[in-house]
């Protein structure tokens, strides 16, 4: 996958999800909580979009919504888990 800044289509979500679930596990990256069906894994992106980042594999995890949100447009290193 290159590293374009577009969103993407549903099918290219569910694949994307599913080699990452494969390669980083059923937890959330933040958390470290597992995943469940009430709570289906969002995209991450480490380097926020807002700040450069792009839709390539490497800058992707996955993490619980609310996760997701608590970390806004920060770098990792800004974020401290609760």
């Amino acid at each position: 996958m290159s590293g374009k800044r577009y969103r993407l289509q549903k099918t290219e979500r569910l694949q994307l999800k599913i080699k990452l679930l494969v390669a980083h596990g059923s937890n959330c990256w933040w958390c470290e909580e597992p995943f469940s069906p009430d709570d289906w894994p969002t995209f991450e992106h480490v380097n926020p979009l807002s700040l450069g980042g792009t839709w390539s594999f490497e800058n992707l995890r996955l993490t619980h919504e609310s996760c997701n949100e608590m970390r806004a447009n920060h770098y990792p290193i800004s974020y401290e888990v609760k």
